[in-house]
């Protein structure tokens, strides 16, 4: 047995973990005041954070860091590198949108309106207007 069969695929496993632990902060039964937990569970999202590599190359991938770090940042968790990341994965969905548009690069992958809902809604979760008009090109 390889060593290689225990690696995460980075970030889409990662972000799953990411967003199990996410569903377990935000469960409303979880009283973040006094439960034990929740240190462990903000440890363990930042640390998701600091596994995630910019290497995210598919729209799936770059949509799944999208959709994932919007909630990071709003919980104040390794925010400075959750914005990073988050920022870079917008950056590499324009690029995308660009390079499909001009030169059908990604046929049939590339679907602009899930990428301005995505954009919209993460744009409402960090209360950012500036993304909020960047969705709007796409």
């Amino acid at each position: 047995m390889s060593s290689q069969t225990n690696l995460i695929d980075i970030p889409n496993e990662i972000i799953g973990y990411g967003k199990y632990y996410l569903a377990r902060l935000k469960n409303p039964k979880n009283n973040k005041a006094t439960n034990p937990n929740t240190k462990l569970i903000k440890s363990q999202l930042s640390n998701i954070i600091d596994l995630l590599l910019a290497n995210y190359v598919t729209f799936e991938s770059i949509c799944s860091v999208i959709d994932f770090l919007p909630d990071i940042i709003s919980l104040d968790i390794n925010k400075e590198k959750a914005i990073i990341f988050f920022n870079y994965a917008v950056d590499l969905l324009e690029t995308m949108v660009y390079e499909d548009i001009f030169w059908n690069k990604y046929p049939l992958v590339f679907n602009p309106l899930i990428s301005f809902l995505l954009i919209s809604r993460s744009s409402q979760k960090i209360n950012n207007k500036n993304l909020a008009n960047r969705a709007l090109f796409f």
